[in-house]
């Protein structure tokens, strides 16, 4: 589980206004994508227990261990994504605070998605391509970190007997719609990158 005392706060630049009907449709697919990765990280930090309790657990099946799927009001209140601070303007932001590792995942994913928006060909792309590009994205930050914590996830999930397409699509499956949605609100042109608790006020 994400610990009460690994906090981050992260800052979200906003480059225009919105309808009342389209900011909360962003703070709704951004409160998702948050509780789908507090689900990931939660159900993968408890993989090592897991793992110890032998074959017969490994035998439920790929259903029984893939992550569950979580409503933002499961998450402990003390850890929820909460909106700390709002700055209206050209660029304005929405800076938000929660657990660590979620919501530098988040980061991670925004600021990549971000720059691969600076392609034309992926501005343009069909719905498809652009979840192929998201699902992609999403993989790389897994397979690609060099995050202790999720590398050694990874290696306990091969471990579980899990092959790499296995575990794209487990990762794809709990966090990619939630994040595509989020993600759909840079195509809009509302949201642009985010900044760590550390680049603030640069």
């Amino acid at each position: 589980m994400p610990r009460i005392d690994e906090t981050e706060r992260v800052r979200l630049l906003v480059h225009r206004g919105g309808t009342p009907s389209e900011l909360a449709e962003f703070l709704l697919d951004l409160e998702r994508a948050y509780s789908a990765l507090f689900a990931l990280e939660s159900w993968s930090e408890q993989l090592p227990d897991r793992l110890r309790r032998g074959p017969g657990w490994l035998s439920l099946g790929y259903d029984v261990l893939a992550p569950p799927r979580m409503r933002p009001s499961d998450v402990l209140p003390e850890l929820a994504l909460v909106v700390t601070r709002i700055e209206v303007g050209s660029p304005g932001f929405w800076e938000v605070l929660g657990s660590l590792n979620p919501l530098e995942q988040l980061r991670k994913y925004l600021n990549d998605r971000h720059e691969r928006r600076k392609d034309r060909e992926y501005r343009e792309s069909a719905e498809a391509q652009r979840l192929n590009l998201d699902n992609q994205l999403i993989q790389a930050q897994v397979f690609e970190a060099q995050d202790k914590a999720v590398m050694g996830r990874v290696a306990v999930l091969r471990n579980l007997g899990f092959s790499d397409e296995e575990i794209r699509q487990l990762v794809w499956s709990a966090v990619g719609p939630e994040l595509s949605a989020l993600g759909r609100h840079q195509d809009t042109g509302l949201l642009g990158p985010a900044q760590k608790h550390d680049e603030l006020d640069k």
